[in-house]
């Protein structure tokens, strides 16, 4: 039983991991742009 959960396990904690860089690369990029409309260089 045990077996079988853990590749699943496994596979969600690498999707979770991927999805919350990916987030994190987003929201960066968009309060990059953001803040570059804000302040004038």
């Amino acid at each position: 039983m045990l077996i079988s959960i853990l590749p699943w396990l496994i596979g969600g904690l690498l999707v979770a991991a991927a999805a919350v860089v990916l987030g994190f690369m987003l929201a960066t990029s968009w309060i990059a742009t953001k803040a570059e409309r804000l302040v004038p260089a």
